[in-house]
């Protein structure tokens, strides 16, 4: 494991994250988990790979949530309101 961050996170809906990232050769690859301290989201899970390890990587991110009642991972925007545009984002790469 290259990494593991736990911490809290600030948004329209504040919580606490857990990163994991992994160094798999010719790129990192791990996920995150988030909860939010409104226990009527559902817990998301987020799992991404870099292309490569530049410091530097554009990726995109498909949210998914687990449904409270079965458990089971579904796409995020059936649970919550996370916008469909956009969700390319730019992100530091591990060091």
């Amino acid at each position: 494991m290259q990494g593991q961050w736990i911490g809290e996170y600030k948004s329209k809906e504040n919580g606490r994250i857990l990163l994991d990232i992994d160094d798999i050769g010719p790129n990192f690859a791990g996920y995150a988990v988030l909860r939010s301290f409104n226990r009527q989201m559902p817990v998301t899970f987020l799992g991404f790979a870099t292309p490569d390890k530049s410091s530097t990587a554009t990726l995109k991110l498909i949210p998914l949530a687990f449904d409270p009642q079965t458990f089971n991972p579904e796409p995020a925007p059936r649970h919550l309101p996370i916008r469909r545009k956009n969700r390319e984002k730019t992100m530091p790469a591990c060091q």
